[in-house]
């Protein structure tokens, strides 16, 4: 497995990490947890993907140590509709290895806005980051969920 540099787009707004390729044409999967060819760094980056320990919405003005971020493509139902739309899930991992998902617009644009100003993730000094929810100016969501860092 390569380590290389790749970008996606999200609604927009463009991640660009050091990833883990799990395999040929995933290139829209970005992981920041490194891939030494271990079956312990595959199991790691597996959970980390699969396994999500608990909602990023349920840790809302809670500090979270961050050292890793997961990115993916999903599909889901709009709750209004119900077509099918294209989405992007987060994982946030903290220091200890638990996983804090989200599908948010607003955390991808606060990540590619971190990563672009603290550096690319596989932090050894975790990034000290608190999920707050914010007013919306868009009239059909009163919130949206985002990262606001600590010091």
């Amino acid at each position: 497995m390569s380590k290389e540099m790749n970008e996606v787009m999200v609604n927009d707004v463009s991640f660009s990490f050091d990833l883990s390729m799990l395999s040929e044409g995933s290139n829209n999967f970005v992981c920041s947890i490194p891939d030494d060819g271990s079956r312990t760094a595959k199991v790691a980056i597996y959970n980390a993907v699969q396994n999500a320990d608990e909602q990023l919405s349920e840790h809302v003005n809670e500090v979270l140590e961050i050292v890793d971020i997961v990115a993916h493509p999903i599909q889901l139902p709009d709750e209004r509709t119900g077509e099918v739309i294209n989405a992007i899930r987060t994982v946030l991992i903290d220091k200890k290895g638990k996983g804090y998902q989200a599908v948010s617009n607003g955390i991808c644009q606060a990540l590619s806005k971190i990563i672009a100003i603290i550096g690319q993730p596989h932090w050894d000094e975790p990034v000290k980051m608190k999920p707050v929810l914010r007013k919306s100016k868009n009239s059909s969501m009163n919130q949206y969920l985002t990262i606001e860092l600590i010091a």
